[in-house]
């Protein structure tokens, strides 16, 4: 019966609708091994199945997802489910199909208003940044630039220690992936 009852309250849902909310509800989910195996159950899930889908369906499974993680992002105080939507996030940077540029902007812009004060999520933030920028492709460049730029701003600004903290890691996140670009500078 409590099988019937879910299928009937889904029935209006897609397959698509009800594979999201279950990797949402697995980021969610108060139980660390839960969430990294969700991640993991992502990262599998984005590198085999999604890539042998249309560019459509890649594209809808793109839309719907970047949705649900940017509520989660505006709607949570919760440190580990935003640790699970920045792991997301790395993961979902990768897919190559569609406009990467305009994704890789979006998701940019989702870990910047995270400001976060635990020191763990302040570092994974900086991490995710920086392979965003690596994924980002033509705009490498001026995703490191403005990153850096507002890293310094947060080093000479007042004396915020989790502003500090976070403009130190994305600047060693930035130099492990991106070298070159500080060396040129």
């Amino acid at each position: 019966f409590k099988i019937m009852s879910y299928l009937d309250s889904n029935s209006s849902k897609t397959s698509k609708d009800v594979l999201i909310e279950g990797f949402i509800k697995g980021l969610k989910n108060k139980n660390e091994e839960i969430r990294h195996k969700t991640v993991r159950d992502l990262q599998h899930y984005v590198s085999t199945e999604l890539q042998e889908m249309s560019v459509e369906e890649i594209n809808d499974f793109m839309e719907l997802f970047n949705n649900k993680i940017q509520m989660m992002i505006s709607n949570t105080s919760d440190v580990n489910e935003k640790k699970s939507v920045i792991l997301a996030i790395i993961i979902l940077v990768g897919v190559d199909v569609g406009n990467r540029s305009t994704r890789c902007s979006r998701f940019a812009n989702y870990l910047r208003n995270l400001i976060p004060n635990d020191v763990g999520l302040m570092e994974l933030c900086a991490y995710g940044v920086a392979t965003i920028a690596l994924a980002s492709g033509t705009l490498t460049a001026s995703l490191v630039d403005f990153e850096v730029r507002r890293a310094l701003e947060w080093l000479s600004g007042d004396r915020n220690e989790a502003k500090r903290h976070g403009a130190v890691s994305t600047i060693i996140s930035l130099n492990k992936f991106h070298n070159n670009h500080f060396e040129s500078k």
